[in-house]
């Protein structure tokens, strides 16, 4: 059975994993989010959980980023920042997490990503140069006050990972930057694609 892509009623597309185990539907970013600019919090990947039949715990979300294969390539992500919304237009945010941001202090710990460890092909591992990010929800701070990010039953939460981009290469010079979520702590494995911002 194949993937279906809907279009909700803020004009969100999501893509819907035919699996009645899977709860991650991946939100595509709109036309603008997709065009690679430096600047603080920009947005790289959006997502929706889903609690279906019970409560969902959600401990860890772990994120590849990986940069253009180009050797010119100049683009950096750093300042990495996951947001939590109650509503599909990402609007509102969930109330327990100030300002939505799920990792207080936008604390996230980072290792390079050589262990092949994408469950996704063909961007399995992401490829040199590629980074993991896991991010942990935390209320005050960097390990000051560490939570789990409950989601109850029958209702759905929309993320929004974002990231500092700092200066791109000279015009003329292409650049990508492809982000896939490799895994969520609290939920079965499943594949949603990767997203690309390019220049």
């Amino acid at each position: 059975m194949l993937a279906s892509v809907f279009l909700t009623l803020s004009g969100c597309a999501e893509l819907r994993v035919p699996s009645p185990a899977s709860p991650l539907a991946k939100v595509y970013l709109f036309p603008g989010e997709k065009v690679l600019v430096s600047g603080a919090s920009r947005t790289l990947y959006k997502f929706r959980v889903t609690a279906a039949g019970q409560d969902l715990a959600l401990e860890k979300f772990t994120f590849s980023v990986s940069p253009s294969a180009a050797k010119s390539s100049q683009a950096e992500t750093y300042m990495f920042s996951l947001y939590v919304f109650v509503d599909p237009s990402m609007s509102l945010f969930d109330s327990r997490f100030a300002a939505g941001l799920v990792n207080a202090g936008r604390c996230y710990e980072e290792r390079a990503d050589d262990k092949n460890v994408s469950i996704g092909k063909p961007f399995a591992g992401m490829g040199a140069g590629s980074k993991l990010v896991e991010i942990r929800p935390n209320l005050a701070g960097c390990k000051m006050s560490p939570a789990t990010l409950v989601i109850p039953r029958g209702e759905s939460r929309w993320f929004k990972f974002a990231a500092d981009i700092g200066p791109l290469s000279p015009n003329g010079i292409s650049e990508e930057i492809y982000t896939q979520l490799e895994s969520i702590e609290g939920l079965p494995p499943a594949y949603l694609p990767p997203e690309r911002l390019s220049k």
